[in-house]
């Protein structure tokens, strides 16, 4: 324990971890309730109603905060309207959600192709 004029600095980051806690803990309910499909059926029927530009969609094989399944049913169901160009890009990496921060040469390839294409 490092305790300096009274301040003790693990008591402080014990406190400040339980507050960014105590913070966050309402988003991530809230990201894992949310459900776009909700009230509109199907995924499909929800993206094809709300989104109107290019989309890049990249799933990560062994992601389990958005599993794969997921990025495959809303890349085809922006690819199902005609009007609005879609890229998906599937990456096979052991780091899950964690690839878009590790696997930079991936992840940044996939933005490139999709900002360099000519729709």
């Amino acid at each position: 324990c490092v305790c300096v004029d009274g301040w003790n600095g693990m008591e402080k980051l014990t406190e400040t971890s339980s507050s960014i806690r105590a913070r966050l803990a309402p988003l991530t309910q809230a990201m894992d309730m949310f459900d776009i499909s909700e009230g509109r059926g199907a995924v499909a029927d929800a993206v094809r109603e709300k989104i109107r530009c290019p989309a890049l969609i990249i799933g990560v094989q062994s992601d389990i905060l958005f599993p794969i399944d997921q990025q495959r049913e809303l890349a085809s169901g922006l690819k199902a309207r005609a009007d609005v160009p879609v890229m998906y890009y599937e990456l096979d990496s052991i780091y899950g959600h964690d690839t878009f921060l590790i696997d930079v040469s991936s992840v940044g390839g996939a933005v490139k192709g999709f900002l360099e294409c000519s729709w």
